[in-house]
């Protein structure tokens, strides 16, 4: 699956204070989707993470934010902006209900991500992207049996993933070796044994 990644995401995943913190580590770190962010993203992340905390910032040293990006940038591949991407802005914002003032930026993720072929955006705030043609995945710690995984299109839920309650993947103990290989049967001679030079030579 490919994702591409909210800035929301990358902060929460930098503070242990927020309370998405486990989540955002959690999505980063499991290695189950081709992740993708753009330089946006990453400017914005910066921003933030380097403005104080008295002002909802994260108080980091441009140099230790750098570090950061470096290290997301392990997982994550930058992907760019492009005539198409612009095209796509300028759809987006001439439409019915188009975004205005600070959620131009929100369409403008939207439609860099639309134009490299991404159409689902993991993101912590999924009505940001209402109304942007893109779906949103709202990242959980997968071993929480209290969190659940929701795509939404438009800011209406479309598919949900939800933890198996207990004793619901399973009417019994698992029996190994019960599958379809386990009816063939078996000729005497698979127990004979090896004759000396073979036997020599697993040895």
């Amino acid at each position: 699956m490919n994702l591409f990644v909210d800035t929301n995401v990358l902060l929460a995943a930098t503070d242990p204070q927020r309370e998405r913190h486990a989540a955002a580590r959690a999505f980063l770190e499991s290695g189950g989707a081709n992740l993708f962010a753009s330089p946006q993203v990453m400017r914005e992340y910066l921003a933030v993470a380097t403005r104080p905390p008295a002002a909802n910032g994260l108080g980091l040293t441009a140099h230790q934010a750098l570090e950061n990006v470096a290290e997301f940038s392990k997982t994550l591949s930058l992907v760019f902006g492009s005539a198409a991407a612009w095209d796509k802005l300028r759809e987006l914002l001439g439409g019915p209900g188009a975004p205005v003032g600070k959620r131009v930026h929100d369409a403008n993720i939207a439609a860099t991500a639309i134009a490299n072929g991404l159409s689902v955006i993991a993101t912590f705030n999924a009505p940001d992207f209402a109304g942007l043609a893109v779906e949103t995945l709202v990242p959980s710690p997968p071993a929480e049996a209290s969190e659940e995984a929701i795509t939404a299109r438009a800011g209406a839920p479309t598919a949900k993933a939800a933890p198996v309650a207990a004793g619901e993947a399973s009417t019994g103990p698992r029996v190994f070796g019960a599958g379809p290989l386990a009816r063939l049967p078996v000729e005497s001679p698979f127990f004979d044994e090896l004759p000396p030079d073979e036997l020599a030579a697993w040895e």
